[in-house]
């Protein structure tokens, strides 16, 4: 799996132009908690560690790849790009919004999520209801091991948040395309929701109610 992130992370940065790359990250943690989910020996923090440390790997890979590129162009085109290309960053991490035009106008970091959030805020909206009124029907059968063993699931729901949060400009200014991110957090949370219940006790008092 630690090759795996790396490799994720570096093809990420080669096919996608800063539109949803963390989606490849999530993606591949939500697949590995799966799989992962039949091994009883490890503990919550083992796992919640296992994830910060394939999230570095990713953003190592997503990070290597791109400086490696700045560095070839310079190399090969003379274009003195790695300075435009820090110089980018920061603008794209800032709060300032320019279309084009002579004037430029301040956001703040909640209005980037609000606008990513309105892309997808109907489907959004619906499933994530779906979700509530399962837990609030199952809430006495939740499976409260699985509860806290299952975090992990939704610390990946938060990361598109936390992006929109720290990309600022980029998040705002491409919300037609960063808005796609959100789809870790409506999976993440449907696929916590769904596991946590007990399904057992569920099954038992259906019976009950039957007979």
């Amino acid at each position: 799996m630690v090759y795996y992130s790396l490799l994720f992370g570096s093809i990420t940065n080669i096919f996608d132009y800063l539109t949803s790359p963390i989606i490849t990250y999530g993606m591949g943690i939500i697949i590995y908690l799966l799989l992962d989910m039949n091994k009883n020996n490890r503990s919550l923090k083992e796992k919640i560690m296992e994830v910060l440390k394939l999230g570095f790997l990713w953003l190592a890979g997503y990070g290597l790849t791109w400086i490696s590129k700045w560095i070839l162009t310079d190399v090969i085109y003379g274009k003195h790009i790695i300075s435009s290309a820090i110089g980018e960053i920061f603008f794209r991490l800032g709060n300032t919004i320019n279309y084009g035009y002579d004037e430029t106008f301040k956001i703040t970091p909640l209005l980037s999520l609000f606008r990513n959030i309105i892309q997808i805020i109907i489907p959004f909206a619906t499933l994530i209801n779906i979700n509530i009124i399962i837990s609030i029907v199952s809430y006495k059968k939740i499976d409260k091991e699985k509860l806290y063993n299952l975090l992990p699931f939704a610390i990946i729901s938060i990361l598109p948040v936390m992006k929109y949060i720290i990309v600022v400009n980029q998040s705002y200014q491409h919300a037609i395309f960063t808005y796609r991110e959100l789809f870790l957090t409506i999976l993440s949370m449907l696929l916590y929701g769904y596991f946590v219940i007990d399904k057992k006790s569920l099954k038992e008092k259906k019976r009950s109610d039957e007979s």
